[in-house]
This record gives structure tokens, sequence and C-alpha cells, in this order.
């Protein structure tokens, strides 16, 4: 894992982001299906994979100046997830997600933005670890950028209230196949 950069100091354009994270994003999410992260809310950007056996795409929430933000973050991404922690409207979420390894729709490089407050992300220096006890924890502030291993044991243990998450991915292969045929 390893900082890229923080985009806080980015000014207005990072407090604009936020806003529209909050504004746009959070009232579309849903809760999340994962078993490692209940109550969660979450909302699949660009490309939606289908997270059973089957190779499978479709369409999901995409706008100009998001493809222009996530494509500047991560260059090359065609699927990424926000989730937020606290509460918006019917909104009520905890963006906390136990240890897990992301599934086979997503090469192994990822990245993530920490935006609105603090969090901690539980990390395994390690591919082969499969002990949460044995992760590294660490501290994101408000517009850090990581790239970690996603195929490596992660979490979020800990969101502060306002906090949300974009993850950025690029798809494998056999899932890249399947751009031109999303529905």
């Amino acid at each position: 894992m390893q900082l890229c950069t923080n985009i806080r100091d980015r000014g207005l354009a990072y407090e604009q982001f936020v806003l529209y994270c909050q504004t746009k994003l959070v009232p579309m999410m849903q809760l999340d299906v994962s078993k490692y992260a209940p109550n969660r809310h979450r909302l699949w950007l660009i490309n939606e994979p289908y997270l059973g056996k089957q190779s499978r795409l479709k369409t999901a929430y995409n706008d100009s100046y998001l493809n222009q933000v996530i494509q500047w973050l991560y260059p090359g991404c065609n699927t990424a997830l926000i989730s937020y922690h606290g509460q918006i409207g019917n909104i009520n979420s905890n963006a906390q997600i136990d240890h897990h390894r992301d599934t086979s729709f997503a090469s192994n490089m990822a990245r993530m933005l920490n935006l609105g407050n603090v969090s901690h992300f539980s990390y395994s220096l390690c591919r082969r670890n499969n002990e949460r006890n044995a992760c590294t924890s660490f501290l994101l502030h408000p517009g850090d950028l990581i790239e970690f291993n996603c195929k490596h044991l992660h979490a979020c243990t800990y969101a502060a209230s306002e906090r949300m998450s974009l993850v950025m991915w690029k798809l494998k292969p056999n899932y890249e196949a399947l751009l031109s045929q999303t529905y």
C-alpha cells in the first residue's frame, strides 16, 4: 500500500467533489449485499460487475463530471464503488467493511480515495496472510488517495461520520471483454 497523494490541497475542487458525492451520489445508494459490510450503503459507478461465479457486467451510474474525476484519479479505471458512513436523508450507513479480498472482476491494483473524514484502513502487506491481526492499520485523512493490491487482505475498521470511500479498479481482461455487452 502506498499513499499516492492528498487531493485536499485542490481547495474548492476538492470541496465541490465532496459536496457532489454527498448530494448526488449518496441519495442513490443501496444497501450492500456483501456479508463483509452489514448496513453499508454503496453505489456502483461506471460498470457494475456481477459478484457471482459468472463474468457479467451491467452499466452503473456515470456522468461526465464523475468520469473526468475518476479518470484523473486512476487513468484507465473502468469500475468503481462509493460508500458512505453516516446519515443523510433516508440513508443511515455504516461504511466499515470486514477483512476481505476483492473478487475476480478486479485486477490486482486498486486505488481508494478517502473523502470527508478520517478512517482506518487495515491492510496485509503479504498476499499469503490470512490473519486480520497481522494486518497493519493506516490512518487515512480526508483527500488521501492510496494505491493497494486488492488481492491482499484489507478492511475499513473505522470510519468517522460523513466519511466516504471511492474505490476504483481496472477490470480483469475477461471482464473488459464484456464492456461492449453491458446492459
